[in-house]
């Protein structure tokens, strides 16, 4: 129950992502679309490959024989691995340019004809997400169609809180709170009905989590309201940075280690020595990925100024 409530707290992230995504892609306008699919692609690409080089080469490391076993941690099955995010991103990012288009047709509609177009494929997510928590709790592959629908309906949700509420709400408390007060008892129910440990409710394809991000991101978008320096801005983004690194990386450091350690699954203490795992693991994961962030800019830096790297700094 434990590793049930922990892991669950991060549903409203991934989701979270998807939505912020949206919010920043859509209501960018019409543009070009092809020096926008350009320029994404040529951020996500190496993001991708990096990625997949990681997991193939860990995978020859440990002996993989055949291709076939290898499929799983490429874009079939690679859902442990967290690199069927960057899948999903690829697909938002090409939904993204036919959303445009439908947002553009609807600011050509009086007032209330475009809030009812704004909001009608979000009333159809939540429709949809309320089927799927009454029939299966919500639980999905990462990367099947309906999952990806699912994505793109949540990519849509954050371009229209962010229309509708540019600046959020406080009420965002009233949702977030909300959803995960739903989601905890349904995970209670079902794991007392079953006599085990029961996440599913806490998925983020069930409703409960679909209202406890909407809550969530209505939050996060009273920042807007706040006066942001230059030097806050810039450390922001190295953040962000460090957290994708983190979230790719920190599966290969289980993997490699072997953890979490005995210590980490004491029953007696798990509700405290999980969360505590979790922090030594992610800061492994991050000094990772610190380091080779630190490695890409002094090769950008030699590569700038025309330095060859296979000569010593300050040979003539």
């Amino acid at each position: 129950m434990a590793e049930t409530v922990f892991m669950s707290i991060t549903r409203t992230g991934t989701v979270g992502f998807m939505m912020l995504a949206g919010a920043i892609l859509i209501g960018r306008g019409l543009g070009s679309t092809g020096s926008y699919l350009s320029h994404r692609f040529r951020r996500w690409m190496p993001a991708i490959l990096t990625a997949q080089a990681l997991y193939i080469a860990y995978a020859i490391w440990i002996g993989i024989e055949s291709f076939e076993d290898l499929t799983w941690m490429l874009a079939v099955r690679p859902a442990w691995y967290h690199i069927w995010f960057f899948y999903a991103l690829a697909m938002i990012y090409l939904m993204v340019v036919p959303m445009r288009a439908y947002d553009a047709w609807t600011q050509t509609l009086p007032p209330f004809g475009r809030r009812i177009a704004l909001w009608a494929p979000v009333a159809g997510l939540l429709t949809g997400l309320t089927w799927l928590t009454l029939w299966r709790g919500g639980t999905w592959g990462d990367l099947q169609p309906l999952n990806l629908l699912i994505y793109f309906g949540y990519a849509w949700t954050g371009h229209v809180l962010a229309v509708t509420f540019p600046r959020g709400t406080p009420r965002g408390w009233l949702l977030f709170l909300a959803g995960v007060s739903a989601a905890a008892l349904a995970t209670t129910l079902a794991s007392e009905a079953a006599g085990r440990p029961v996440p599913h409710y806490f998925h983020r394809c069930t409703l409960f989590v679909a209202v406890a991000t909407m809550g969530q991101f209505m939050l996060l978008m009273q920042a807007q309201a706040a006066t942001w320096s230059a030097a806050t801005t810039v450390r922001i983004n190295r953040v962000g940075r460090l957290t994708l690194g983190i979230f790719v990386v920190h599966p290969l450091v289980i993997a490699v280690s072997g953890w979490p350690h005995p210590w980490a699954l004491v029953d007696s203490v798990e509700w405290v020595s999980m969360p505590l795992a979790a922090l030594v693991l992610f800061a492994i994961s991050g000094t990772i990925t610190w380091l080779a962030l630190k490695l890409v800019s002094v090769m950008r830096g030699l590569r700038s100024s025309g330095h060859d790297p296979s000569r010593p700094l300050g040979a003539g």
